[in-house]
Protein backbone atom coordinates (compact mmCIF):
# COMPACT_ATOMS: atom_id res chain seq x y z
CA UNK A 1 0.00 0.00 0.00
CA UNK A 2 2.98 2.28 0.46
CA UNK A 3 3.72 1.82 -3.24
CA UNK A 4 0.12 2.76 -4.02
CA UNK A 5 0.43 5.98 -2.01
CA UNK A 6 3.80 6.79 -3.62
CA UNK A 7 2.31 6.18 -7.05
CA UNK A 8 -0.59 8.52 -6.24
CA UNK A 9 1.87 11.17 -5.01
CA UNK A 10 3.98 10.89 -8.18
CA UNK A 11 0.81 11.12 -10.28
CA UNK A 12 -0.17 14.33 -8.45
CA UNK A 13 3.26 15.84 -9.04
CA UNK A 14 2.61 15.75 -12.79
CA UNK A 15 -0.63 17.74 -12.48
CA UNK A 16 -1.55 21.41 -12.20
CA UNK A 17 -1.75 23.18 -8.86
CA UNK A 18 -5.55 23.35 -9.16
CA UNK A 19 -5.77 19.60 -9.75
CA UNK A 20 -3.48 18.90 -6.78
CA UNK A 21 -5.51 21.14 -4.48
CA UNK A 22 -8.64 19.34 -5.63
CA UNK A 23 -7.07 15.99 -4.67
CA UNK A 24 -5.38 17.15 -1.44
CA UNK A 25 -8.11 15.67 0.76
CA UNK A 26 -7.75 12.26 -0.89
CA UNK A 27 -3.98 12.34 -0.44
CA UNK A 28 -4.26 13.38 3.21
CA UNK A 29 -6.84 10.74 4.10
CA UNK A 30 -4.94 8.00 2.26
CA UNK A 31 -1.75 9.00 4.10
CA UNK A 32 -3.59 8.78 7.44
CA UNK A 33 -5.18 5.43 6.54
CA UNK A 34 -1.80 3.98 5.63
CA UNK A 35 -0.25 5.33 8.85
CA UNK A 36 -2.99 3.72 10.93
CA UNK A 37 -2.56 0.39 9.18
CA UNK A 38 1.24 0.46 9.52
CA UNK A 39 1.45 1.64 13.12
CA UNK A 40 -1.75 0.73 14.95
CA UNK A 41 -1.90 -2.98 14.07
CA UNK A 42 -5.61 -2.54 13.45
CA UNK A 43 -5.91 -5.41 10.96
CA UNK A 44 -5.53 -9.07 11.76
CA UNK A 45 -3.89 -11.32 9.16
CA UNK A 46 -7.21 -12.45 7.65
CA UNK A 47 -8.48 -8.88 7.19
CA UNK A 48 -5.15 -7.78 5.74
CA UNK A 49 -5.21 -10.66 3.25
CA UNK A 50 -8.78 -9.76 2.17
CA UNK A 51 -7.81 -6.12 1.74
CA UNK A 52 -4.77 -7.01 -0.33
CA UNK A 53 -6.94 -8.89 -2.84
CA UNK A 54 -7.99 -5.49 -4.23
CA UNK A 55 -5.91 -3.88 -6.99
CA UNK A 56 -5.83 -0.63 -4.99
CA UNK A 57 -6.47 -1.50 -1.34
CA UNK A 58 -5.72 2.02 -0.12
CA UNK A 59 -8.20 3.49 -2.59
CA UNK A 60 -10.76 0.88 -1.46
CA UNK A 61 -10.35 2.11 2.12
CA UNK A 62 -10.59 5.73 0.96
CA UNK A 63 -13.77 5.10 -1.07
CA UNK A 64 -15.31 3.32 1.93
CA UNK A 65 -14.36 6.32 4.09
CA UNK A 66 -16.19 8.63 1.67
CA UNK A 67 -19.25 6.37 1.70
CA UNK A 68 -19.52 5.91 5.47
CA UNK A 69 -21.55 7.97 7.91
CA UNK A 70 -18.59 9.03 10.06
CA UNK A 71 -17.76 12.70 10.08
CA UNK A 72 -14.33 14.22 10.34
CA UNK A 73 -16.15 17.37 11.40
CA UNK A 74 -17.05 15.76 14.73
CA UNK A 75 -13.38 15.02 15.38
CA UNK A 76 -12.44 18.59 14.39
CA UNK A 77 -15.17 20.03 16.65
CA UNK A 78 -13.88 17.94 19.55
CA UNK A 79 -10.35 19.14 18.82
CA UNK A 80 -11.45 22.79 18.84
CA UNK A 81 -13.29 22.29 22.15
CA UNK A 82 -10.27 20.51 23.64
CA UNK A 83 -7.91 23.25 22.45
CA UNK A 84 -10.01 26.08 23.79
CA UNK A 85 -11.12 24.64 27.16
CA UNK A 86 -8.30 26.17 29.19
CA UNK A 87 -7.00 28.60 26.62
CA UNK A 88 -5.56 31.86 27.89
CA UNK A 89 -5.70 34.89 25.58
CA UNK A 90 -2.40 35.37 23.82
CA UNK A 91 -0.89 38.78 24.33
CA UNK A 92 1.19 40.14 21.53
CA UNK A 93 3.35 43.17 21.97
CA UNK A 94 4.22 45.20 18.94
CA UNK A 95 7.94 45.83 18.70
CA UNK A 96 8.43 48.60 16.15
CA UNK A 97 11.52 48.52 14.02
CA UNK A 98 13.54 51.58 15.01
CA UNK A 99 15.94 51.28 12.06
CA UNK A 100 15.49 54.42 9.93
CA UNK A 101 16.62 52.53 6.80
CA UNK A 102 13.90 49.89 7.13
CA UNK A 103 10.61 50.28 5.29
CA UNK A 104 8.80 50.88 8.57
CA UNK A 105 11.42 53.43 9.57
CA UNK A 106 10.96 55.27 6.28
CA UNK A 107 7.17 55.18 6.65
CA UNK A 108 7.51 56.47 10.20
CA UNK A 109 9.67 59.38 8.94
CA UNK A 110 7.07 60.15 6.27
CA UNK A 111 4.27 60.06 8.86
CA UNK A 112 6.19 62.45 11.15
CA UNK A 113 6.78 64.78 8.23
CA UNK A 114 3.08 64.65 7.28
CA UNK A 115 2.03 65.38 10.87
CA UNK A 116 4.31 68.39 11.09
CA UNK A 117 3.01 69.80 7.81
CA UNK A 118 -0.70 70.47 8.47
CA UNK A 119 -1.30 71.76 4.96
CA UNK A 120 -0.10 68.54 3.33
CA UNK A 121 -3.08 66.52 2.03
CA UNK A 122 -1.42 63.09 1.67
CA UNK A 123 1.50 61.19 3.09
CA UNK A 124 4.76 62.11 1.35
CA UNK A 125 6.51 58.92 0.29
CA UNK A 126 9.05 60.58 -1.98
CA UNK A 127 11.90 59.60 0.34
CA UNK A 128 11.12 55.86 -0.17
CA UNK A 129 12.78 54.31 -3.20
CA UNK A 130 10.86 52.26 -5.80
CA UNK A 131 12.07 48.90 -4.46
CA UNK A 132 10.75 49.67 -1.00
CA UNK A 133 7.41 50.80 -2.42
CA UNK A 134 7.01 47.43 -4.12
CA UNK A 135 7.66 45.67 -0.79
CA UNK A 136 4.97 47.77 0.89
CA UNK A 137 2.37 46.70 -1.67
Amino acid sequence: MTDELNSFENYLKTKSVEFIIDRAYAYTVKTELLGIIEHDEILDKDDAKKLLTYDSPLDKLYQDWLDNDFSILDALRDSIRYSTENLEPETKTFQPNKNKNSILGKLREGAKKAQSDKTQKSLDLSHINKTDKKEIR
